[in-house]
């Protein structure tokens, strides 16, 4: 199915039908075709502690991925042997802690 696009023609003033366009929802390459969700969730928490009127620290906790959720690459497309199979996924939960000192 095809979205037909009407483009006005720059300098003839007429109107040139364009049918080459894909369907909203349709995906342009084959890769795209058939790939897993890539679904994830980052978390941030901070917590200041006062020392005095001018010093304060911060901890901090970042989470990316918080859920560790798998994520997996696009399925191979070349034609052979692997063809269809999965054989990569993202990086797992990953968390970075900080302190950092005011002044």
């Amino acid at each position: 199915m095809t979205t037909t696009l009407l483009i006005p023609a720059a300098l003839s003033g007429s109107i040139r039908r364009h049918s080459r366009l894909p369907s909203p929802g349709v995906p342009r390459y084959f890769s795209d075709l058939r790939a897993p969700g890539y679904k994830t969730w980052d978390l941030s928490i901070q917590k200041y502690f006062p020392i005095e009127e001018r010093f304060r620290f911060q901890f901090r906790l970042d989470m990316f991925n918080a859920l560790n959720r798998t994520n997996f690459y696009s399925p191979n497309t070349f034609m052979g042997s692997g063809f269809g199979t999965i054989t990569q996924a993202w990086a797992p939960r990953q968390m970075q802690a900080a302190l950092k000192l005011y002044w």
